[in-house]
């Protein structure tokens, strides 16, 4: 359970807090408050410090005890790992090789721009990059750790309650709240207090009551069944892990290609195409367009990820 209390973003010479009032956070400018400090609500939060300008103050409301992590980057499983390149994870579109940069400082200069990195270090980094932006903005960012409770309209602000009492006004409130647990099948026969059953693969101690000789019945087979039987070998579990799904399908890998693909002929080759789209309700793509990237459709996906094509220019 986590304490409910302020935190000052682990670092507390990078927090300058403004004044405020007793119980409410006073507003200086423009303050826009983000309820949820996972992947999402972090990244936000450090995009706007990104832009800032000196009237603008972010708070930042999440109870738990670090930023930047939500479900998917909280992972402890060092098997757990990105499933996109590190060339195509920075946090910042104008700056493309920001994650790239950080994780050779963080690990060493052997990181290659393919590499799929674990998803715990690139949790690092979303905090990291928030902590980037609040070294440059001092005095505009705040992170209340607390737990968001009720939102309410006050003129023309917003007021959020927050479960110590004390209250946030802010002029924009983001909702980042991530994912919800999965819902829980009524399984016949299941009492409350049945601890073979686990509704949520991601609580920290999912894992704990395996044993060698159990058997491991996973209700699907996308990427969170992966990460659990990953997660279980990891452990060393050596039993048996069953996978029921409806469509039998698993995740696919991705395809190392010694040539990456290269977009500058798509690029040019869109650019002739759509020359003639003004005005019209759909741009009509060139049927014999031959890519460059020999058939492989996971490279042409990483190689525009980051990319946008201005299919209605003007």
């Amino acid at each position: 359970m986590c304490s409910r209390r302020r935190q000052e973003v682990s670092i507390p010479a990078f927090e300058c807090r403004r004044p405020r009032e007793k119980g409410k956070s006073r507003r200086y400018g423009c303050t826009i408050a983000i309820i949820g400090g996972g992947f999402t609500g972090t990244t936000l939060a450090g995009q706007l410090l990104h832009g800032a300008t000196a009237s603008l103050s972010v708070v930042l409301i999440e109870r738990r005890p670090y930023l930047g992590r939500g479900v998917a980057y909280a992972t402890r499983c060092a098997a757990h790992l990105l499933n996109v390149p590190a060339e195509n994870m920075s946090a910042f579109g104008d700056d493309p090789t920001h994650f790239l940069r950080w994780a050779r400082r963080r690990l060493g200069p052997h990181v290659e721009p393919c590499d799929f990195l674990p998803r715990s270090l690139y949790g690092e980094y979303v905090e990291s990059a928030l902590l980037e932006e609040v070294r440059q903005h001092l005095g505009q960012f705040e992170w209340r750790h607390e737990e968001a409770c009720a939102i309410t309209c006050t003129g023309g602000s917003l007021d959020i309650l927050l479960h110590n009492g004390e209250t946030v006004r802010a002029d924009r409130v983001v909702l980042a709240l991530g994912n919800f647990p999965p819902s829980d099948p009524l399984l016949p026969g299941r009492s409350n207090l049945c601890q073979r059953y686990v509704p949520d693969p991601w609580a920290e101690n999912a894992l704990d009551h395996l044993t060698p000789a159990d058997g491991i019945q996973l209700i699907g087979s996308g990427l969170t069944s992966v990460d659990v039987a990953v997660a279980a070998r990891r452990r060393g579990f050596k039993g048996t892990i069953h996978i029921l799904s409806r469509h039998g399908l698993l995740p696919k890998g991705h395809r190392r290609s010694a040539a990456r693909a290269s977009i500058c002929g798509l690029e040019s080759s869109l650019a002739g195409s759509l020359a003639c789209t003004r005005g019209t309700r759909r741009p009509t793509f060139p049927y014999s367009y031959t890519p460059p990237w020999s058939g492989c459709w996971q490279c042409w996906g990483h190689s525009t990820g980051t990319r946008s094509f201005p299919l209605f220019p003007g």
